[in-house]
């Protein structure tokens, strides 16, 4: 544990403090510009609102991996279905309206879509392990008054 306490460390640590301030001023002005642009009535795609994604992508980007999720769709598809369902109740118990004093008239949520594409699984598995969160996520979206972006991939979206 000493390796903490040396000189090198502690420099690393105020660089590392250095960096997160920055990156908080990028944020800020960021989210500023965005806030001006949706009140000048263009629309922007904010980083958060609503219900979020697909939860079979929170399962494979940030709990399973995605070898992790592949391979319960073979070994333990229940229990992956389960989670889906899980993940997106959580999301829905906690989605609010948009805020249209922040987001003026145009209120776009984003909804980056990338483990459903084709290269990563077939059309039968989408329609059963990605579509019917994502749907329920986006029609709930929409009854709280977002608009949904979908990130130019509208093209896997069934009709």
């Amino acid at each position: 544990m000493h390796n903490f306490a040396t000189p090198e460390f502690k420099q690393l640590g105020k660089v590392l403090a250095k960096a997160g301030a920055e990156q908080q001023k990028v944020r800020e002005m960021v989210q500023g510009s965005s806030d001006e642009i949706n009140r000048l009535g263009f629309p922007t795609t904010p980083l958060g609102g609503g219900v979020g994604g697909s939860a079979f992508d929170v399962i494979a980007d940030n709990l399973r991996g995605m070898k992790g999720a592949m391979l319960d769709m073979y070994r333990c598809p229940d229990r992956l279905l389960a989670a889906c369902d899980k993940i997106l109740n959580i999301r829905l118990a906690e989605a609010l309206p948009p805020d249209t004093k922040k987001m003026g008239k145009l209120r776009m949520v984003g909804r980056p879509l990338h483990k459903g594409a084709e290269g990563f699984m077939s059309v039968k598995q989408f329609e059963k392990f990605y579509w019917p969160t994502l749907k329920k996520a986006v029609i709930r979206d929409i009854e709280l008054g977002y608009t949904p972006d979908w990130g130019g991939r509208a093209n896997w979206i069934p009709g």
